[in-house]
């Protein structure tokens, strides 16, 4: 991310109870919320899906490239540093 944007960015964990909060104050309907939630706390707790990820269910994009395409431009314009 750092890399994407210019920028640092620090890793923090934060407790369901403050996720929930965070989601629902930046607009989402509580079962919304509920989905994120449910699906980080799957994450976290290690949740096995019934379908295994292979080629097909799963896209071959990394995060760095989505970094790349979806925070550098912001980033890069926010701070005047012109085009990416």
């Amino acid at each position: 991310m750092s890399a994407a944007t210019g920028r640092p960015v620090r890793v923090e964990r934060v407790g369901d109870g403050a996720m929930r909060k965070l989601l629902r104050v930046s607009g989402m309907t509580d079962g919304l919320v509920e989905a994120v939630v449910g699906m980080s706390t799957g994450l976290r707790d290690g949740f096995v899906p019934e379908q295994p990820r292979t080629p097909y269910t799963t896209t071959p994009t990394i995060l760095a490239a989505r970094a790349y395409d979806l925070l550098r431009p912001p980033a890069v314009t926010a701070s005047g540093t012109g085009a990416a």
